[in-house]
């Protein structure tokens, strides 16, 4: 069965990607407001791991939970709006540490009722998102992946750069 997606490069205008990047992905250099931005740490990536993913980890950023809770929000706003969007459920921001060897995680719906899941790239690396039919999409930075993600899919962790960040918004569409 084919698994319908839509990949859409540069999503965003080149200078809010680089401000979400150099956020995300601070090297050498504090940015105001975003100083601290909180990273909480997550053990369990999918509701269905094995015994292998156990030794995986994640950090979270939340960005809007039911409502606003980080200030990058306020950046995602205008540019989200063109995915059409009824209703927000949830963004977040996803930090995979590096592993030695290139790791799956396991395949998960992300809720279990029908809904629409944007993820945002925000670096390139060798890691990707695995749909329910095997397709891989890579990560490359500012590059939006959409699809139905009450179907299975799967992250994988980088073995190229230090982390794999990306922001994962699901939403109901119009």
């Amino acid at each position: 069965m084919a698994t319908d997606y839509e990949i859409i490069d540069n999503f965003l205008p080149s200078e809010i990607y680089k401000e979400l990047h150099d956020i995300l992905l601070p090297v050498n250099h504090p940015i105001p407001l975003m100083e601290h931005l909180p990273w909480m740490y997550s053990d369990a990536i999918s509701s269905t791991e094995g015994e292998e993913d156990k030794m995986l980890i994640a950090f979270i950023h939340m960005i809007y939970a039911h409502q606003p809770v980080s200030p990058l929000l306020e950046k995602l706003l205008p540019h989200i709006e063109k995915l059409n969007i009824k209703a927000l459920i949830r963004i977040k921001c996803n930090l995979y540490p590096n592993t030695e060897t290139q790791k799956e995680h396991g395949m998960h719906t992300d809720f279990e009722f029908p809904h629409k899941a944007a993820i945002l790239s925000i670096n390139t690396c060798n890691g990707y998102t695995k749909l329910e039919d095997g397709t891989k999409i890579a990560s490359v930075g500012n590059r939006l992946l959409l699809f139905d993600a009450s179907t299975p899919h799967c992250s994988s962790t980088t073995t190229d750069q230090a982390v794999r960040v990306n922001i994962n918004l699901n939403y109901f569409k119009k």
